[in-house]
């Protein structure tokens, strides 16, 4: 072997040493490109069992230990990118509507194929004021963002040639777990708690200036979240464990639980499984249950309208704190779909009483426009500013 060929195989070498272990130490690139660079759940549905594997596997030893989210250096927050550093607070510099939540950075997640549902969502948040980042699914739609300065970032599992994609679904179930890869990122470069929001979960009302934004303020629950259930019943089953799972599409996770980050370190895990056929919602509850039943003698706290709702408990917080949001103001799409009947949705809407309309339950984007729509949540001029026909 010739001594130049020699010399070209171990410059090879050293760069592939680079990149593997830099990889992750760089994993949110803070530059102009605000590119995550996380190795993906899977990059599409053609790679084989074996080769899925092995991205798996590499992708998971990369993964944030619970442990270290707190060490990051909160002055400088050097590897957190730009637009998620423009996003903390939620509201304006100088707001004092912004009191308390410093450390707090609303979030939502979309491809191309729901960019109409995205910037619907867009334009309520920012009609009410708020700041918030968008993390692009797709490379196609993070060139539409990108050049107009919008607070835009890559997503570590980006997908082409994607669309509307089902509840159910193959591709619905890598997108919605790639959704806990981002948070759990982005709570470790940026040591920030995280409101995240599916893009057709729309702000009614300003959720920060009604119970959301009191509950956060607290600084007292490590997970809040929406109840898949009618406006009329509660979240919780006699003050203990939640009668049913929460609903991922709307919750706020703070970064300071090791437990919370563990469960979410664990529903990544068992989305990386190539067998799994289960969304990020039942996963994460599925392990949320698993570990309250193995440690059934650890006091897990839960807020209740008795103790005042918004009041920090005179006891002692729990190994995990939970609270459930009012369903009466925080409501889902189960509208329509099993559990009320069309003169209590009616109702409900003239009530006036919805802060933040989930359109799930349903697949199709024109479904759930219907749905915000009738709630007062849907901007056809907001919706189609960028369609592909120029309207």
């Amino acid at each position: 072997m010739s001594e130049k060929k020699v010399v070209v195989r171990l410059i090879a070498a050293v760069i592939l040493l680079a990149v593997c272990y830099f990889g992750f130490h760089g994993h949110l690139d803070s530059g102009s490109a605000h590119t995550f660079t996380v190795t993906p759940l899977r990059r599409d549905s053609s790679i084989e069992s074996t080769s899925y594997n092995d991205e798996a596997r590499r992708r998971l030893s990369s993964l944030p230990d619970p442990k270290s989210v707190q060490a990051v250096d909160r002055d400088s927050r050097a590897n957190c990118p730009g637009p998620i550093r423009d996003a903390m607070g939620v509201y304006p510099s100088g707001d004092p509507r912004g009191v308390g939540l410093e450390d707090v950075v609303l979030l939502t997640a979309s491809n191309d194929g729901h960019r109409s549902l995205l910037f619907n969502w867009m334009y309520y948040a920012r009609h009410h004021g708020l700041k918030f980042g968008v993390v692009a699914m797709d490379e196609k739609l993070y060139q539409r963002l990108e050049p107009d300065g919008s607070s835009v970032i890559r997503s570590p599992h980006v997908i082409t040639g994607l669309g509307e994609y089902g509840y159910g679904t193959g591709e619905f179930n890598t997108i919605t777990c790639s959704k806990f890869e981002i948070v759990l990122d982005i709570m470790q470069a940026c040591d920030v708690d995280v409101v995240f929001s599916d893009v057709d979960n729309v702000f009614i009302q300003d959720p920060f200036a009604h119970d959301l934004g009191s509950l956060v303020r607290l600084d007292y629950h490590d997970y809040v979240y929406v109840y898949n259930r009618p406006w009329d019943k509660t979240c919780f089953s006699e003050g203990h464990f939640p009668r049913d799972s929460g609903n991922t599409g709307f919750h706020y996770l703070s970064r300071k639980s090791e437990l919370l980050r563990d469960i979410i370190k664990q529903t990544i895990e068992r989305c990386a499984d190539p067998e799994n056929t289960k969304d990020d919602q039942l996963l994460f509850w599925e392990v949320m249950k698993e570990r309250k039943k193995e440690r059934k003698n650890v006091n897990w706290r839960y807020c209740s309208r008795d103790d005042g709702y918004y009041s920090v408990s005179q006891h002692e917080k729990g190994e995990l704190n939970l609270c459930c949001l009012d369903p009466r103001h925080y409501h889902t799409g189960t509208s329509w779909y099993r559990f009320e009947t069309e003169e209590q949705v009616q109702a409900i809407r003239d009530s006036k009483d919805v802060v933040v309309y989930h359109a799930n339950f349903v697949s199709t984007v024109e479904s759930k426009r219907n749905k915000l729509d009738f709630f007062g949540g849907w901007n056809e001029k907001a919706a189609s500013v960028d369609d592909d026909d120029g309207h």
